[in-house]
């Protein structure tokens, strides 16, 4: 945005911010940062990314509901201290899984 004001030399004002999606949080951001922007535009706009997920991923990905048909030989990788994805999501997984480990790889 400084690059627009400044070099640009495009008044703030005259500014409309656009965003779509993921991108509506840094239009957000944006139009609080810059006050005095004429307008923004939230096009499918959530309330957040965890109930944005949450609706899109009750309708697919049900991996504990189709992991005992997987019967070729399966490595299962996590880490214990991840935090994107609980480990114990994997040990119930592999519990289901009908094909045989590879290796069951839990890293710190």
């Amino acid at each position: 945005m400084e690059h627009i004001f400044k070099v640009l030399k495009i008044k703030k004002e005259q500014i409309i911010i656009i965003g779509r999606l993921i991108e509506c949080s840094v239009s957000i951001e944006m139009s609080i940062k810059y006050k005095k922007i004429k307008s923004v535009i939230l096009r499918s706009a959530f309330t957040s990314i965890c109930d944005f997920i949450k609706e899109k991923m009750t309708e697919r990905f049900r991996n504990m509901e189709k992991i005992n048909k997987v019967v070729c030989p399966t490595l299962f990788i996590n880490g214990k201290d991840d935090n994107l994805g609980n480990y114990r999501h994997s040990i119930e997984l592999m519990k289901e899984c009908q094909g045989q480990f590879i290796w069951n790889y839990l890293m710190k």
